[in-house]
């Protein structure tokens, strides 16, 4: 098969789920990396939304691009699109989020959609072994309000590693949706030279510390700048059930992501893609 068709394949094959965590939370659109990446292997300026101390893996300068759009039977939409920018370990993000006047119920899904602007700035220290990072958002549009994110890192072999990510730090209402304060521990373990990787998390909420998701992924490196990635979303008792399929390209300092998700029998599934353009990190001085 070829690498086009690889590409394709995966962009456009859906397995199960929306990227949302649930029918609460349907309003509000989060930033597209999290919904096809796992907490624990973020490790560019892509970390900024999903747990900031990724942000600390890659000593380099990139900026960034992503898109996502909803589709059915009836229509495809623009649903999200946004830009990152980073450099040695800090980052600054932008989102911005469209969503039809019916999302909120009673509404008329033909009118003017309902728009969120979400900024962030975060920063992680440390390096491959331990790493710490915090994030800051504001909401903005139809929405006013802000909330912290920070996380952890650790690789306890080189085969085994655990992070910890806290997010939504003072509960933020969005539109008409509280983003809940979760807590989100993980383990990760690697395979066979690094070509299979594999991760579970677990998604608490705070308040009455009650899991709320679990999610476990796969990610096999099929060539050195190949990989493709599946991860699927399971709620308590098994009443919901979220499959996301992605893949990566890597060609020289540049990252193309694609992938596609949908829950349970609905017609609707996300269509997202990513692109990272990096410089070459900074060459240690030759001692003379």
């Amino acid at each position: 098969m070829r690498l086009g068709r690889a590409l394709a394949l995966a962009a456009w094959t859906t397995l199960a789920g929306a990227v949302l965590p649930g029918a609460a939370a349907a309003q509000f659109l989060p930033a597209q990396p999290d919904g096809y990446l796992m907490t624990i292997d973020a490790s560019d300026a892509r970390a900024l939304w999903v747990n900031p101390a990724g942000l600390a893996r890659r000593d380099e300068a990139s900026v960034g691009v992503d898109v996502a759009m909803k589709h059915s039977s009836l229509a495809t939409r623009l649903s999200q699109y946004g830009v990152l920018l980073s450099s040695h370990h800090l980052a600054f993000g932008w989102s911005h989020n469209r969503l039809p006047l019916g999302t909120f119920g009673g509404g008329n899904a033909a009118g003017p959609p309902r728009v969120t602007n979400v900024y962030a700035i975060g920063i992680g220290l440390g390096d491959s072994v331990f790493s710490a990072g915090a994030a800051k958002r504001w909401y903005r549009g139809d929405a006013r309000s802000s909330a912290w994110n920070v996380g952890t890192r650790a690789a306890l072999s080189p085969h085994f590693d655990v992070a910890v990510d806290w997010r939504d730090i003072g509960s933020p209402i969005v539109i008409d949706t509280m983003l809940e304060e979760t807590v989100v521990p993980a383990v990760g373990i690697t395979l066979l030279g690094g070509r299979l990787r594999g991760a579970v998390e677990w998604h608490i909420a705070k308040s009455h510390w009650k899991t709320r998701e679990i999610r476990t992924g796969w990610t096999v490196r099929v060539r050195e700048r190949l990989a493709f990635s599946l991860r699927t979303d399971l709620t308590p008792g098994l009443g919901r059930l979220r499959t996301a399929i992605a893949a990566e390209w890597g060609f020289r300092r540049t990252r193309l992501d694609l992938f596609t998700s949908r829950q349970g029998v609905t017609d609707t599934e996300t269509l997202g893609a990513g692109l990272v353009a990096a410089s070459e990190p900074p060459r240690a001085r030759r001692r003379r």
